[in-house]
């Protein structure tokens, strides 16, 4: 059993991580996607709580090419 659990480990840390960014441009993005994230939270009058949306809206408006 033991041998399994430290199998499953060593597969799961050669998986990429999703939050990381793969190269320039995804950076680039992200850091667009948090910049407008962070646009909608003052918008909202610093209203806590809605931060995953904020940062789902966030993203679509930029990979749709809403905003730039």
């Amino acid at each position: 059993m033991k041998k399994q659990g430290q199998a499953r480990k060593r597969a799961d840390r050669s998986k990429p991580s999703n939050d990381l960014p793969r190269n320039e441009n995804d950076a680039d993005t992200s850091q667009q996607v948090a910049i407008r994230a962070y646009e909608l939270y003052l918008t909202r009058g610093c209203e806590d709580g809605h931060d995953v949306e904020d940062w789902l809206k966030a993203e679509v408006l930029i990979r749709d090419g809403t905003i730039r």
